[in-house]
């Protein structure tokens, strides 16, 4: 079984995309904020500021750095590094189709274990082996850390974690999960919007 290591971290998703606002799937299409992922990404910033993190650890794709990026100039004695693990899904030729069929997709995968989407679609398991592995980096390097990433890996680290699955997150919300008593408890901070 994939696990990862027991420490507490914080997790952000990148702020707003147009992408998010047409609700399409973005996988590793490498699309920048808007103005008002821009905001979240500064109101977040605010936020993360009261925890003191040395470390910043992100997504490679525009989405997430760009929302690092601007946590990093409030946090300015954080440090900032890219881990290729934590990019979003890769959807292959799917990429571009709506929220809704992608949910669906998930759904049918969590159900039938051994579905394959084809055309291209990283399979549910490559992707959570990639996310451990690259939480894993995270958490073993930093005693707290921060880590910026994307709405499929927190649906993904509900299962390493064992808690209910969350289909969606809010843009730039910011999430502490801790390990207690041999489960986890995970806390939204607050919403941007």
């Amino acid at each position: 079984m994939t696990s990862i290591l027991r420490k507490p971290f914080h997790f952000a998703r990148h702020g707003t995309t147009d992408w998010n606002v047409l609700q399409l799937c973005q996988g590793h299409t490498d699309i920048p904020l808007n103005e008002a992922g821009r905001k979240e990404a500064a109101a977040l910033a605010q936020k993360a500021a009261s925890f003191n993190f040395s470390h910043l650890y992100t997504s490679p794709l525009r989405r997430a750095l760009e929302t690092a990026s601007i946590v990093q100039q409030t946090l300015s004695n954080s440090q900032l590094i890219l881990v290729d693990e934590l990019k979003e899904r890769h959807w292959g030729q799917l990429e571009g189709i709506s929220s809704l069929e992608m949910y669906r997709i998930e759904e049918i995968e969590e159900s039938n274990p051994s579905f394959n989407p084809g055309r291209g679609v990283e399979t549910r398991d490559c992707f959570k082996v990639r996310i451990a592995k690259g939480l894993n980096r995270c958490l073993a390097n930093d005693e707290k850390p921060l880590i910026i990433a994307h709405g499929r890996l927190f649906l993904v680290l509900c299962e390493l974690l064992q808690i209910p699955l969350v289909r969606q997150i809010p843009n730039a919300s910011l999430i502490h999960c801790i390990p207690a008593h041999g489960t986890w408890t995970v806390n939204l901070i607050g919403s941007n919007r």
